[in-house]
């Protein structure tokens, strides 16, 4: 209907100019569902990057909003198709993309609308790229903790583990930072010995099971 259709198109340009940095302008666009995981992404990101924010907050603040980028990524930050494919809920890619229109010889776009295009492609460009935001986040927050605390380890961890599967290399930043940065912690230990990540639970435990099995 025409009201689910108007729902659909604001979330989309919410979505879009949250990318861009405009979150202020982007809030009254999403739905009010979104609205308080949105508001305390905003929050936090607000609180980590003013230069008044004591660090110990800042790196709390980095990691709050590196987790929400993670795990409401697709519903605040994802594209409708290409990368992100928030048109298909993020489960895979189908559908008519840009490239494939520009080469197929088809009502190919214009030279404007080649040049919109092109100026509308997340930073980074990747499948899941709200993921990637979120690990750098987490970065962040990790470079604001000190050395062999258990909480630096957990966010190194955690983040290596967003992108291991997609993304070993860049995954491997994280890990290694874990390893030469956190090798006191016991996490830190266990990621040293498995030379990968160990499975964290919601805790920030290792998974006994998982360690066992490894």
């Amino acid at each position: 209907n025409t009201h689910g259709a108007c729902v659909k198109i604001r979330h989309l340009l919410a979505r879009r100019l949250a990318r861009y940095g405009s979150l202020q302008e982007a809030r009254q666009y999403y739905p009010e569902s979104l609205l308080k995981v949105f508001d305390s992404y905003c929050a936090n990101i607000s609180a980590a990057t003013d230069s008044g924010t004591p660090k110990e907050r800042k790196a709390e603040a980095y990691w709050e909003a590196a987790k929400i980028a993670r795990f409401n990524g697709l519903e605040l930050f994802g594209t409708e198709l290409e990368p992100d494919w928030f048109y298909h809920d993020g489960s895979y890619e189908e559908g008519p993309t840009f490239s494939e229109r520009k080469n197929s010889g088809l009502a190919p776009p214009s030279a404007d609308e080649h040049e919109r295009a092109a100026k509308s492609v997340p930073s980074p460009n990747k499948r899941l790229h709200y993921r990637y935001n979120a690990a750098d986040l987490a970065w962040k927050a990790a470079e604001l903790m000190p050395d062999n605390s258990d909480m630096k380890a957990v966010v190194l961890c955690s983040a290596g583990t967003w992108l291991k599967n997609r993304d070993p290399e860049q995954a491997d930043k994280f890990y290694k930072a874990l390893v030469r940065r956190c090798r006191k912690t016991e996490i830190g230990e266990a990621a040293d010995k498995m030379r990968w990540f160990p499975v964290l639970d919601e805790n920030g435990q290792i998974k006994k099971k998982a360690a066992a099995g490894q």
